[in-house]
Formats: structure tokens, C-alpha cells, sequence
């Protein structure tokens, strides 16, 4: 047993010394006294097995409470990214409420547009607002992401816009990525375009397109899944259609 504790100990000391429960085990088996020790093998095997179940405990726990992102950016001009960043917001919400936050790096006054239509033009938009329980943010992506994982946000959905091509790299580290548009046969070099900047299995693996309008047959680029957008009246309250759409989705 004291062999095998002195084989624990080597190994803490490549890398795991601050293992308090590892340390526990090891102190045991290399006790001066040998009735202090562990009485056998199988009981030692069950104390690792024990520390090896907490650590994976640990590990799930910490994984569900990191930070989600999740990507919008739009194929083409005038695909309404602003609109889905706050539908999914809304719906999210009603399971992380006070913990949604949305980031506008569209580059197109969505939030001050927003902001001004509930609250009239007389008052100065600030640069972060809360509405309906939803933390709206913009700014430099680099200054504001920062700031979001800061504040504990559990779901950060940041709107590109058609800034895709800026902020690739923010897009791309999100857990979820969405590209937004129609699929009319005037828009679809527009989308065709995605293949040239991006590598077909990051297209196919990692983004779902949200489509407006046209055929989804006609999608000419390898993605993951290709989902209709309901008819949005409201976006910033439930309803059933969308419920159902973004069930779908998530």
C-alpha cells in the first residue's frame, strides 16, 4: 500500500499537487502506522474511483455554467439579424432570466433605433440598457465581450450584421453560429460567397442557416441545417410560432 501511495505522491507532483482530495488519499497510504493505511487494494481502488467520479461531477457542473455565445450575422444586406438577436433573447430568457445580454457589432444603431422607439428621441441612448430583464450592449467587440463574461452573463448573443467578414474570428469561437437571409435567386451569390472565405467543413459542421424567404433547395452552400423564420410580429414577446421555431433550434 505504501508502494502504491508513494506512486500516488509522483504523480501529484506532475501536475496535480493542488488535488485535495488525490492528497488525502495519498497521505493515507504512506501513514508510519500500517493499520492507518488503507486495508486493501480494493478499498483504495474504490477511493480513486470515488475522487475520478467527483472530478467528472465537477467538470459537467462547470460546463453548464459557462458562458454561451451565440453568432448572427447576415448573408446580405437587409437580412434582420437585430430581429432574431432579440427573439432568441426573449426566448431564452424565460429560462436564464436577468442572465441574457445581446451585443451589437452590426455597425447600424440598432440598439439607439431600439432604445429611441420605447423611449422617444429626446432622451441620450446609453451604451447598455436593460429591457424586459435583457442586457443590451454595444461597442468594440474585443472591450464589450470582455465585459460580458465579467458580468456572469449566462447567454451572450452577439449580432454581426453584415460584419461577418470583420469579426470571422469572434463568430467562429461561438458555441452557436447562425447566417441569416433570403433565398431568392438574386441574393444567392451572396451566400455562394461564404464558400469561398470559409472551408466546407466549418460550414457544414458549425453554422445553421436562417432563411426569410425562397427555396430552401436552392441553398448552394454545405451547411449544417437550413430552418424558415417564422412571420415575426413581435420579437420582444413569445409566441407560439416562435416558440416552436426556436425549439427547433435549440
Amino acid at each position: 500500500m505504501y508502494g502504491i501511495g508513494r506512486i500516488i505522491g509522483l504523480m501529484m507532483g506532475q501536475g496535480n499537487k493542488k488535488d485535495r482530495e488525490l492528497r488525502e488519499i495519498y497521505e493515507r497510504c504512506v501513514r508510519q502506522i500500517p493499520s492507518e493505511r488503507y486495508g486493501s487494494v480494493a478499498k483504495l481502488r474504490e477511493a480513486l474511483l470515488a475522487v475520478g467520479k467527483s472530478k467528472r461531477k465537477q467538470r459537467r457542473k462547470k460546463a453548464s455554467e459557462a458562458t454561451l455565445y451565440i453568432g448572427i450575422a447576415a448573408a446580405h444586406e437587409g437580412a434582420d439579424t437585430a430581429a432574431i438577436s432579440t427573439l432568441f433573447a426573449t426566448q431564452l430568457n424565460e429560462r436564464e432570466s436577468g442572465r441574457i445580454a445581446v451585443v451589437d457589432l452590426s455597425g447600424q444603431h440598432v440598439l439607439q433605433n431600439l432604445y429611441e422607439s420605447l423611449h422617444g428621441t429626446r432622451r441620450s441612448v446609453p451604451e447598455e440598457f436593460v429591457l424586459h430583464g435583457i442586457t443590451y450592449m454595444a461597442g468594440q467587440s474585443e472591450m464589450v465581450i470582455g465585459r460580458c463574461a465579467a458580468m456572469g452573463f449566462r447567454v451572450v448573443i452577439l449580432n454581426f450584421g453584415t460584419n461577418l467578414k470583420r469579426y470571422s474570428g469572434e463568430f467562429f469561437r461561438c458555441g452557436r453560429r447562425f447566417l441569416a437571409g433570403d433565398l431568392y435567386p438574386w441574393r444567392l451569390r451572396d451566400w455562394e460567397r461564404f464558400s469561398e472565405e470559409f472551408p466546407e467543413n466549418v460550414l457544414q459542421n458549425g453554422i445553421t442557416a436562417l432563411i426569410f424567404g425562397g427555396e430552401k433547395a436552392d441553398m448552394p452552400l454545405p451547411v449544417k441545417q437550413v430552418v424558415y423564420v417564422p412571420s415575426l410580429r413581435d420579437v420582444l414577446y413569445a409566441e407560439r410560432g416562435t416558440e416552436r421555431f426556436f425549439r427547433r433550434l435549440f
